[in-house]
């Protein structure tokens, strides 16, 4: 696939992975655990800075250290960096105390953002605290109580306390905070002409987050920037920003495109038989853009078809390479094999002039019998006969007792009704044997 097209494929893994990851994580964590509080404490970090994360125990629960997301070995915290937007979270259980500690690596500013929830992860509180001042090496804290007392969380206290951000001594206000009513924004992207396609991700809209969009420009055409009425607000095709309110966002692209102007659809490719297809099982593409796909049969099989379900264009089913072109829909191709009607036969030459055959590839043989036509010769005679081996083909070797043109061929056989059926004669393979 062309640059125009990869450059989607990466767009839409970087918008729904890296945001999906630590949600889905947790949730799937919680259940496997037995455990399934009432509501969920999230925290979020962003800027220059290392965080260790400890439980009243003292012990390691997660920390993050020059790009890199670690979990500890204490509770069942799940913690990780979200590349694009550079946002660490970790969720935190709720039957455990824990303290968070903030080193700035750099000087800078740092945005930390604390969110409850309950248990269908709707939102009741948020403290945001935007572009706080450091230098390297001042040190912020938080510290979070333990909220249940029990393995089913049957026991807890009567009210949880929100933790407090603290630098030294020091106690830093919330820059805005919301309680029970918490504010939900909207972030609509589309883009000015066929020359591209916008793409939105945000798991949550609650202010403070960020919000990703990204715009992929298609063949022959390219990306000016994101616009917000007459606008230019980025120019980057991945625009990070903090949601703060609903926003409209429309990219501009400049170009013209013989491809997407219906969207981009998946292909999901499938198998019918033994035999398999290069490449992705899945893939998008822009509606009319060219996309070569290629079917190999096992050994013993042949490629019969492509078998299309959807609004497509293939340019030939009976070939094993082909070009697809979806139109208005996501499609599903499979490659069909079968076994082979006759025999398969391979062969080469040693260096000592020992010729050396490979067969099989016919169902249900029990055996392959021989043929050689020598130099000088008008018919085949039989050379031997090759029982089935326990492997993919069966070999047989011959010694060519002069020089000249030798062709080979075989028959292979199987038990019907405990009568022996012959196959068909495989094709004809050609060795050409020089003087000794």
């Amino acid at each position: 696939m062309k640059k125009s097209i990869r450059i989607i494929i990466i767009m839409l893994l970087v918008c729904v992975v890296t945001g999906l990851g630590i949600m889905l994580a947790d949730r799937t964590i919680a259940k496997a655990d037995g455990y399934y509080p009432d509501n969920k404490r999230l925290l979020c970090i962003t800027g220059p800075v290392e965080i260790h994360v400890h439980d009243t125990d003292g012990r390691l629960a997660a920390e993050y250290i020059e790009g890199v997301s670690e979990n500890g070995f204490s509770g069942s915290i799940r913690s990780g960096i979200n590349n694009t937007t550079g946002e660490w979270s970790a969720y935190l259980p709720q039957n455990s105390g824990y303290n968070v500690e903030i080193i700035a690596t750099s000087d800078g500013t740092i945005d930390v953002i604390f969110e409850r929830m309950d248990i269908d992860y709707n939102i009741y509180y948020v403290a945001n605290y935007y572009d706080i001042a450091v230098k390297k090496g001042d040190i912020l804290s938080m510290d979070y109580m333990q909220e249940f007392f029990s393995r089913d969380y049957s026991e807890r206290i009567e009210k949880p306390v929100d933790p407090v951000l603290k630098m030294g001594d020091t106690t830093i206000s919330p820059s805005v905070e919301y309680r029970d009513e918490v504010p939900e924004y909207t972030i609509k992207v589309s883009s000015n002409k066929l020359g591209g396609m916008a793409m939105n991700y945000s798991s949550h809209k609650t202010p403070g987050r960020r919000a990703i969009v990204c715009a992929a420009p298609y063949e022959d055409c390219s990306f000016t920037g994101w616009y917000e009425g007459d606008e230019l607000v980025s120019t980057e095709e991945v625009y990070t920003f903090r949601i703060e309110s609903d926003r409209e966002l429309v990219a501009h692209f400049e170009g013209e495109s013989a491809y997407g102007r219906n969207g981009v659809f998946r292909i999901k490719i499938e198998t019918e038989g033994d035999g398999f297809v290069s490449g992705d099982k899945s893939m998008f593409a822009l509606d009319a853009y060219p996309v070569e796909i290629s079917a190999f049969p096992l050994y013993g099989n042949e490629f019969v078809k492509w078998e299309v379900t959807g609004d497509c264009i293939i340019e030939d089913v009976y070939s094993s390479t082909t070009i697809i072109k979806t139109t208005t829909e996501d499609v599903k191709l499979k490659a069909v094999f079968r076994a082979l009607e006759k025999p398969e036969i391979q062969g080469y030459l040693t260096k000592e002039y020992n010729i050396h055959l490979n067969m099989g590839g016919y169902e249900g043989a029990i055996g392959y019998r021989v043929y050689v036509k020598e130099p000088g010769s008008k018919k085949y005679r039989k050379l031997g006969t090759v029982q089935k081996a326990e492997i993919i083909f069966n070999s047989y070797s011959y010694e060519a007792p002069k020089s000249g043109k030798y062709k080979f061929k075989v028959k292979a056989y199987k038990k019907v009704k405990g009568k022996k059926v012959w196959s068909e004669y495989s094709n004809v393979v050609t060795l050409k044997v020089k003087k000794k």
